[in-house]
């Protein structure tokens, strides 16, 4: 795997469209210069050319410190030098292009072979970004391509999940003409037979880019803290008198 090095504020270019400091770590205590592997850089780039729009990167490396202020679990690819999230720059035009990144997933069309043939291991699909990794975080290695979809639906009828996927041809979907996606309902999972209940959320720890909570869970966690508050005062009181 190969890799280069980037440093904060560096405004080299690293490729084409982006710089060293665009994939310098977010995290508040990252060093000043640290690897990142040129999978991901070339990821970028080709979902770059491919919207034709600028893009953020939200995510990179993180640090421990910086992996858990926002929420990541512990064997998150984002603490190698493999992942990235990122997101097309204009938020108006936002879901068009996250819908022509989701199609050509589904289809498993040219883009979805581009990134394949970088070494990308890891799709997420996210309401507002996309999450790609390399699988190479040595504490989690994947050894199979992994997909996972937390888009709610927005971009299409069926969730894109490994085992989903995994049923498409790996040529390309014949279900697709010109690379429209319209799948048959033998095919299709729909979204409104995922999370139906409160309880599908509170216990789904689908955080497989290292976003873990989700708003069930933080609100569970916020009323457990109250009710925990609340008895521990009410055994101080009983214990002072």
């Amino acid at each position: 795997m190969s890799y280069i090095i980037v440093t904060k504020n560096n405004q080299e270019p690293v490729s084409e469209n982006f710089t060293q400091n665009e994939f310098h770590s977010k995290s508040s205590d990252a060093p000043n210069s640290h690897q990142v592997n040129t999978s991901i850089i070339n990821a970028a780039q080709a979902l770059r050319d491919f919207w034709g729009v600028p893009v953020n990167i939200t995510s990179t490396h993180r640090t421990l410190i910086g992996n858990a202020a926002v929420g990541g679990v512990t064997n998150s690819q984002h603490r190698g030098w493999g992942a990235v999230d990122l997101q097309p720059s204009n938020s108006a035009i936002r879901p068009e292009k996250l819908t022509a990144f989701y199609e050509q997933m589904a289809c498993k069309g040219p883009l979805y072979q581009q990134l394949k043939g970088f070494g990308i291991m890891g799709f997420g699909f996210y309401d507002s970004f996309l999450h790609l990794d390399d699988g190479t975080y040595s504490v989690a290695p994947r050894t199979v391509r992994t997909f996972w979809d937390n888009s709610s639906g927005n971009y299409g009828p069926t969730a894109l999940t490994t085992s989903f996927m995994n049923s498409i041809p790996e040529d390309g979907n014949p279900e697709c003409g010109d690379l429209g996606y319209t799948p048959s309902e033998a095919t299709v999972t729909q979204y409104s037979q995922k999370k139906k209940t409160l309880i599908d959320q509170l216990f789904d720890w689908n955080g497989e880019d290292g976003i873990a909570w989700n708003s069930v869970q933080k609100v569970a966690l916020v009323f457990s803290g109250v009710v925990l508050y609340v008895f521990l005062r009410e055994r101080w009181k009983k214990w002072k008198m």
